[in-house]
């Protein structure tokens, strides 16, 4: 099968996840394709209006369609001619019951890590029809070049640095809960969070943290969530490592970002990151698998599935090795930029779809079906 457009479908504005993938992707994508785009409404009861374009390739021929969203969306792929592709990210082993029936409205799957993958297969999916296809970079935006965010840089000490959603998945209290017993009292040594909860409008990070009742307080500095790319970039290269104890993340863009920068980066060696870093470009957090306690979907049985739970201990001491080995750790966050440059950006992630595209296989097209198992 010869593609030679793409009809990507997903939310192309704002600074989340989704959003910033589904930017990057179409963009990199349009540099080698013909893209049209599509955005998914995001209230109930609004219609999506399906870009023009789309219309011109009612016989289904030399053309893909790419939703890039929740999988219980997948059912806006039924009537679009072509090619249906639903990209999937999950963080536990066990996919939402809601997700399953309209997952099967497509021909292919995407996942941006190996264990993503694994987690389809093993949820009843083809293997043949799930294609690893990674998130990436920037390198434009992020480099070793970024100027230093100025606020920080004053800042005196050596600056650990974590970024994510105020969520139990990204280990945001384990993380200070670590440095508070490791580093309190020590004056030269400083945590910077921007951690923000994009569902709560009041959600104050600072409350949450005293809630916790740390001794390091004024070791701690907050950061307004919702950062633009540009300044982000500038807020990294400010730091001096960045810290991810996350629970599961199926690519996590801070962390490769980071990367990136050229920071050292210490993160749970699990999912996403365990397909981009290793001991020679960063600094691998040990896990164990364990039951994950809730998410925010419905799963009739009351199993939520698996996920990793980092090592809170060894979390301390590589914090530790890496305060008390910077120059070492400045020379792994050298090779993690270039690591990241030559293998992970955007334009990288485009050639592996670009590959799976190639690859489809037009005598196997009901293969999705195993997951309903008809």
């Amino acid at each position: 099968m010869i593609i030679d457009a793409i009809h990507v479908l997903g939310w192309f504005e704002g600074q989340e996840g989704y959003n910033v993938h589904t930017r990057n992707i179409a963009d990199a994508l349009a540099r080698r394709i013909t893209v049209h785009r599509t955005e998914l409404p995001r209230r109930a009861g609004e219609v999506v209006t399906v870009a023009s374009e789309v219309a011109k390739y009612a016989n289904g021929d030399s053309h893909a369609n790419l939703l890039i969203s929740w999988g219980e969306k997948a059912n806006y792929l039924v009537d679009l001619p072509g090619l249906k592709i639903a990209y999937v990210v999950w963080e536990t082993t066990k996919l939402p019951d809601s997700w399953l029936e309209p997952l099967g409205a497509a021909d292919r799957y995407w996942v941006p890590c190996a264990w993503c993958r694994e987690v389809l297969v093993d949820n009843g999916f083809a293997p043949e029809t799930v294609d690893i296809v990674p998130h990436g970079v920037d390198p434009r935006i992020f480099n070793q070049g970024a100027p230093r965010e100025p606020v920080l840089e004053a800042l005196a000490g050596f600056k650990f640095l974590n970024v994510g959603v105020w969520r139990h998945r990204k280990g945001t209290a384990d993380l200070l809960k670590a440095f508070d017993a490791e580093f309190a009292g020590d004056s030269g040594v400083r945590l910077v969070l921007n951690c923000d909860d994009p569902n709560r409008p009041d959600f104050d990070l600072r409350g949450e943290l005293l809630g916790l009742n740390p001794s390091c307080l004024d070791q701690l500095t907050f950061l307004q969530g919702n950062i633009r790319n540009e300044v982000m970039s500038r807020i990294f290269t400010a730091c001096d490592v960045a810290v991810f104890p996350t629970r599961s993340d199926p690519w996590g863009l801070p962390i490769s970002e980071a990367m990136a920068c050229g920071l050292p980066v210490i993160a749970t060696h699990f999912a996403g990151p365990a397909d981009y870093m290793n001991s020679e470009t960063g600094y691998p957090l040990a896990w164990e698998p364990a039951s994950c306690p809730w998410m925010p979907v419905e799963m009739v049985d009351g199993d939520y599935g698996v996920w990793a739970e980092p090592d809170i201990g060894e979390l301390r001491s590589l914090m530790r090795k890496v305060y008390e080995n910077q120059a070492e750790a400045r020379r792994l966050g050298e090779r993690a930029a270039e690591h990241m440059r030559s293998n992970w950006t955007w334009d990288h992630a485009v050639d592996k779809a670009l590959l799976a595209l190639e690859a489809v296989d037009d005598a196997s097209p009901d293969a999705h079906n195993d997951i309903l198992g008809l």
